[in-house]
């Protein structure tokens, strides 16, 4: 009987994953490489982490015994990352003294709003402040890690919405890019895209990594999601006021949460989502269970 099957990628800051699930979320195989193999002395090479990413699906699929389909894949990453791509898809890295831009912009926002609009505190190498900056060649689009391999599988380009939201670039309370800073700098924001929810169709696998693989012909790519947000949705808290209970050491995180539906009306900072990867990491790297308890939120 042939299965229905399920396969996540995950852009990791230590490994590349992926890994393949039945329907009903039950993993049945996976296969990592270290991120280092995917790095040369600029960051991310394009070309190995492609190919990567096509060995682990491959080593992955290989796993799995009998016939199957393979419905789609949604690839996530870590946050506070990103991928620029010219006008042809090739990846290009930034060149200027953006320091002294992004310190004026500093000395005239206090530290308490950058916090509070984008979740995360002053960063001189905030994407915006290099674009600004940038002397060589034209970037036509800002990608974040998980956003450009959907898009080297589909040749489509979409930008997710949690990813989006760790970039330091992103006004939380208004539900787009941080005006004063777009302004400010004078980078457009049409680089940055329109963001879309995770679980978007992003397309289908292109023909040449077809022919690299062993991922059907046919099968769909999703948006993923920002690490912190989809570990927390494995961990359980996947309903309106729920509670991740995580001990770690000497500490534990107590986290109100917020259903996938409810993400466009009350969206939690990428600083108190980083707690929630943070404890349910540590307990998976302790080989604790996390714990997940129903409780008010507030």
């Amino acid at each position: 009987m042939r299965q229905d099957l399920l396969m996540g990628i995950d852009v990791g800051s230590t490994s590349v994953r992926s890994a393949v699930y039945d329907i009903k979320g039950r993993l049945l195989s996976i296969a990592s490489c270290g991120t280092e193999k995917t790095m040369d002395e600029n960051g991310f090479s394009e070309t190995a982490l492609l190919q990567a990413v096509i060995s682990n699906c491959n080593e992955a699929l290989e796993k799995v015994e009998g016939d199957f389909h393979l419905y789609g894949i949604a690839v996530a990453c870590i946050g506070c990352g990103t991928m620029l791509v010219n006008k042809n898809g090739k990846l290009v890295h930034t060149k200027g003294d953006y320091h002294s831009i992004a310190k004026k912009f500093y000395e005239q926002t206090d530290s308490h709003d950058v916090f509070n609009i984008t979740g995360y505190v002053p960063n001189e190498g905030t994407i915006a402040f290099r674009l600004a900056a940038h002397t060589g060649e034209e970037i036509e689009t800002v990608l974040s890690y998980a956003d450009y391999v959907a898009f080297r599988l589909t040749g489509e380009k979409r930008r997710e919405y949690s990813t989006a939201c760790s970039m330091g670039t992103w006004d939380n309370h208004n539900g787009r890019w941080w005006d004063k800073l777009f302004d400010f700098t004078g980078v457009d924001r049409a680089k940055f895209g329109t963001v879309e929810n995770s679980g978007t169709l992003v397309g289908t696998v292109l023909p040449e990594i077809v022919a690299r693989s062993r991922i059907p012909q046919g099968t769909l790519v999703f948006t993923g999601g920002h690490d912190y947000l989809t570990s927390a949705f494995a961990a359980g808290c996947d309903s309106d006021k729920t509670i991740l209970t995580s001990p770690v050491h000497l500490k534990s995180w107590h986290l109100s949460t917020i259903s996938p539906g409810s993400a466009r009306r009350i969206t939690p900072t990428p600083f108190d989502l980083s707690l929630i990867i943070m404890s349910y990491r540590a307990n998976s790297a302790s080989k604790q269970k996390a714990t997940v308890q129903g409780k008010p939120s507030g």
